[in-house]
């Protein structure tokens, strides 16, 4: 009950929070209302949030292909298109939202609304129905297909000749059949066979009703205000946000990311989608006659952008070095690729041309399209690994495909300089723009689809290849303000400004990464220590156990009891160097010491373990034993290898306590770093432990050890890999001599919360 409080809350929380954000959005609109880059920002960002959610649906769905999500797919990817031809059509006929704005194109919209409600009813029906049902690509391609195909339709022919009134009629029922499917797939989303009560329903039905209610201004503005329709898209820009939450955010979880990690990292790449909307409405609004021909600024930008580019090419050239995948070699293509272009652009240009015909979008369609072609690429070898034969050299690879790059480069521009003094009007035409609009829409996709992918499959956000592949999609902001803007206003500069600024972060962060995974190597030579240390001298122990019961069966004339007792301890101890070999081999396939198989432990019962092991190791010592907790009332993360941990301090304090051999053990709770732990002193009525001694005792090979002198060293390398600590005080303050006190503490287990 309290969980499903707490989702209804997030729900509530969520709603809310969408329709703030959404009035929040509108309101700066408002002022550039009369501006043709506001219709183009506002489809732009439609087009672009879509095409991330089905990005992010898409990476989860590939190989099977449910019919619920590849229907939803299908809705998100036809929408999108919708909104990018809209953008396009905008640009190319240079009509702004007061002219664009008529009866046939509000009702055009709110059609498209009830085709998306239409769609994600027929998505919640088909999994009731049949929740392992697939579709195959074909039909997937076939139903995005007959979605346009329908759209176009209404919208160029059948609205086109209708009255007014008739129009009207149109968009309020298909207003009607919007909101009712929509609701009506919250209802049936919100029921058995679906998973209730978590937190992907919850964002999927805050998406549901957010267009529902971006509906209503739509279809009010078939009578009232036009500009109720902005309001419409900013309520349905906040709508694809919640969709790309409710489909990213439960994913990430999954992969054990952190709560705030799974929303962030998809808002990260909303924000690639609201930044040039963002800066688009600004600049219109602040800055409508700002106009600054400075190409000192112009060509110092492009320069350091092309240095930034080569940077981050031989960084993750460096890093392939190290550690090899077949997916850095599309990166550093792209990288290598924006930083010819941005170099083309500052030697090769001239500056007479520039100031007479403005800036040619030539190299960034060029890059745009090398973009695209290297994401695939990368995709595929994400997926599977290239045939040997044909990458055999991949420096090569790489070379061969900048050289096109670069031809292309050069071919574009020729054919620009013939069109241009062929058709002098087709200078600062808004084809080029569109054109550029049409292919960064696709790069998002891919950029998107190759991050989330990386993502997946190294179960991490924080990756070197993950990082270079996002900070490879800044291009994406500067291309989309640049193909909204005419050269040198206020939105097409701050274009040059983003570029620059997302690739002074790039080595900053890469470098962040290195030094992680700096870090990440030598926890991997320590625990590798750890391991090889255990195996050396606990095995070592155990091996001399096994002896001294195998010699005992060597006597002849004892008693059955006694060689029944034996072969019993001998049995023992290979019981325990197998489980001690499964839990060196678990921690060894950990990646890292996030993913040690840990697991709740009885820590009394592990210290009445290691004191039975000692024990039967030395029959013949008499020791004095307690433990002032009962089994099954404290529990730590650890593992097997818990055992041995206390099994080397008590050996220790056997080995030190040449008259008294008492061990008392004292658990109690404490807090360790604000979580709750559990505090274990082990006491011993030794000769102690000097105070000169104690500043290397848990060294590896301690000097003046008796022994291997490993067993400390693995005490404090099991204590710091179960996330406690260890430490050693006299039993009796400033007098070392009467004896010692090993304190161990250890995290308690608590057990994690569920996923949603």
């Amino acid at each position: 009950m309290e969980e499903a409080r707490s989702l209804r809350r997030d729900a509530t929380t969520g709603l809310i929070a969408g329709l703030v954000l959404a009035l929040l959005m509108y309101g700066p609109v408002l002022p550039a209302w009369n501006s043709l880059s506001t219709g183009v920002a506002l489809h732009s960002l439609l087009a672009l949030l879509a095409i991330i959610a089905a990005a992010w649906v898409y990476v989860h769905i590939r190989d099977e292909l449910p019919a619920c999500e590849s229907i939803i797919f299908v809705a998100l990817v036809s929408r999108a298109i919708i909104h990018l031809g809209g953008a396009i059509n905008i640009s190319l006929t240079e009509t702004p939202p007061t002219l664009e704005l008529t009866l046939h194109t509000i009702a055009a919209d709110v059609l498209e609304m009830a085709f998306l409600g239409v769609l994600l009813l027929i998505a919640v029906l088909r999994y009731r129905s049949n929740p392992s049902s697939r579709a195959t690509r074909a039909q997937v391609v076939l139903l995005v297909i007959l979605t346009l195909a329908i759209d176009g339709l209404f919208y160029h022919i059948i609205l086109r000749q209708l009255q007014d009134i008739q129009i009207q009629i149109i968009g309020i029922t298909a207003g009607a059949i919007t909101i009712a499917s929509l609701l009506l797939a919250a209802w049936i989303r919100n029921t058995p066979p679906f998973k209730t009560k978590n937190r992907e329903t919850s964002l999927y039905l805050i998406a549901v009703f957010l267009f529902a209610e971006a509906t209503l201004p739509a279809a009010v503005a078939l009578f009232g205000p036009r500009e109720l329709w902005a309001l419409a898209m900013v309520w349905q820009a906040v709508a694809f946000l919640a969709i790309t939450f409710a489909v990213a955010t439960p994913r990430l979880m999954m992969l054990e990311m952190t709560y705030e990690t799974s929303f962030g990292v998809p808002g990260l790449f909303s924000l690639l989608a609201f930044v040039p909307f963002m800066v688009s409405i600004f600049a219109i609004s602040l800055a409508p006659g700002f106009v600054v021909v400075d190409l000192g600024a112009y060509f110092i930008s492009h320069a350091g952008a092309a240095f930034l580019s080569g940077v981050m090419a031989y960084l993750v050239y460096e890093y392939s070095t190290r550690k090899p995948a077949w997916v850095h070699y599309p990166l550093i293509l792209l990288f290598l690729t924006w930083a010819f272009v941005e170099a083309y652009i500052v030697m090769v240009w001239r500056v007479e041309e520039i100031q007479l015909v403005g800036e040619s979008l030539v190299p960034y369609i060029v890059g745009s399209i090398a973009s695209i072609v290297a994401l695939a690429r990368g995709i595929q070898w994400t997926h599977s690994r290239p045939m040997k034969e044909g990458m055999n050299r991949p420096l090569y690879w790489i070379s061969t495909r900048l050289a096109l790059v670069v031809t292309m480069l050069a071919v574009g521009e020729l054919l620009e300089d013939i069109i241009l003094s062929g058709t002098p009007t087709l200078v600062g035409s808004a084809l080029g723009r569109s054109v550029l609009l049409g292919m960064n829409f696709v790069a998002m996709f891919a950029f998107t689809y190759l991050t989330v992918l990386l993502a997946k499959q190294s179960r991490s956000w924080r990756t070197i290849e993950g990082l270079a592949a996002s900070l490879l999609s800044v291009w994406i902001v500067p291309n989309v303000l640049k193909g909204n803007f005419d050269d040198w206003v206020a939105g097409w500069w701050a274009a040059e400004v983003f570029l620059l600024t997302g690739l002074l972060l790039g080595p900053a962060l890469i470098g962040t990464l290195y030094l992680q995974e700096m870090f990440r190597a030598e926890r991997a030579r320590r625990k590798a220590t750890l391991l090889s240390d255990v195996l050396a001298h606990d095995v070592s122990n155990l091996h001399q156990a096994l002896a001294l019961a195998l010699g005992l069966l060597d006597i002849e004339g004892i008693p059955q009891h006694v060689r029944e007792d034996a072969l019993e301890d001998a049995r023992s101890c290979l019981r325990r160097a197998d489980q001690l070999t499964k839990n060196v081999r678990g921690m060894g396939f950990a990646e890292s010491e996030d993913e040690l198989p840990l697991e709740p432990v009885d820590l009394v019962r592990s210290i009445e373990h290691a004191f039975w092991q000692l024990m039967m190791e030395k029959p013949d010592e008499t020791v004095e034993f307690s433990v002032d907790k009962a089994e099954e009332t404290c529990f730590v993360a650890a593992n097997g290898l818990l055992v041995d941990l206390f099994y080397n301090l008590f050996k220790n304090s056997v080995m030190y306590s040449p008259n008294l051999k008492r061990i008392d053990v004292r658990v109690e709770e404490v807090d360790l770093k604000n979580k709750s732990a559990w505090k274990t002193r082990v006491i011993d009525y030794g000769r102690g432990i000097s105070p000169e001694q104690k500043h290397g005792l848990f060294r590896r090979f301690m000097r003046g050890a008796e022994g291997s002198g490993l067993g400390l060293s693995v005490v404090y390398a099991l204590a710091e890999t179960y996330g406690g600590t260890v430490a050693v005080e006299d039993r009796v303050p400033e007098d070392h001599s009467k004896g010692t006190v090993f304190i161990v503490t250890l995290p308690a287990h608590v057990e994690p919360p569920e996923l949603p």
